[in-house]
């Protein structure tokens, strides 16, 4: 009915640039030289001492703004008022990745619910070189011939004409379908491009792409203490 309320929290799909950008700091060992004199011993060594890093410091201002509204948007989930969700897929893109050991845990310790994908599928990837994953992972999603399916691989941009498939846009494409079938409200994605070329699609996906800021706007977030970035 109009005006009721939903208590259920909304259903998110999280990207996998999402766990990248939500690491704000990281704890590492940077070395300094330094003098040592210890009897005979006069001699310029490598200290080691470990340091707290800003990894947002790093990012350009737009990007700076989405990864700082991360953090609300993990403080919403924790609150019940959003339920994160992310397929095997879309983690195995994360393995491999460096910096993503944060200090303040894996998206700021939000709780991301593991679903399945549209298919029934079974396969054991078992490889130590990060490029072999990446083959073995496109092999699989290339041979994907679900009419749904190939139909968000042109919307995501998949095709390339005489390229072919283009990995990261068949990802896309496949992360999109997961959502889909578990019955997100919400894409969410650092990627803008993603969503501007889904945006002109004919056979668009059954949700919204949206960036954190924009998430954050469509949920209302923001308040006094955390005021939307200008």
């Amino acid at each position: 009915m109009v005006g009721e309320t939903s208590d259920k929290p909304t259903q998110v799909y999280i990207d996998a640039n999402i766990l990248k950008f939500s690491v704000h700091h990281r704890s590492v060992y940077r070395g300094r030289p330094q003098r040592v004199q210890w009897g005979n011993l006069d001699k310029v060594l490598t200290v080691y001492e470990l340091i707290e890093t800003d990894e947002v410091a790093k990012l350009d201002l737009n990007q700076r703004n989405e990864a700082k509204t991360l953090r609300l948007i993990a403080d919403a989930a924790r609150a019940g008022k959003i339920c994160f969700k992310m397929n095997s897929e879309t983690l195995i893109e994360t393995w491999g990745l460096p910096k993503l050991d944060s200090i303040e845990g894996r998206f700021f310790g939000a709780e991301i619910e593991l679903v399945p994908t549209p298919l029934r599928s079974s396969r054991i990837i078992a490889t130590g070189k990060p490029n072999s994953m990446r083959i073995l992972q496109y092999d699989f999603v290339s041979r994907i011939t679900h009419p749904r399916f190939l139909e968000l691989q042109k919307a995501a941009g998949a095709y390339q004409g005489e390229k072919g498939l283009q990995r990261n846009q068949l990802l896309d494409a496949f992360h999109l379908w997961c959502a889909e079938h578990n019955r997100c409200q919400y894409f969410l994605t650092m990627d803008k491009k993603l969503a501007r070329i889904v945006e002109r699609a004919k056979r668009a996906p059954a949700l919204e792409i949206v960036s954190p800021i924009e998430l954050a706007d469509k949920l209302d977030l923001f308040h006094p203490d955390f005021p939307r970035p200008v």
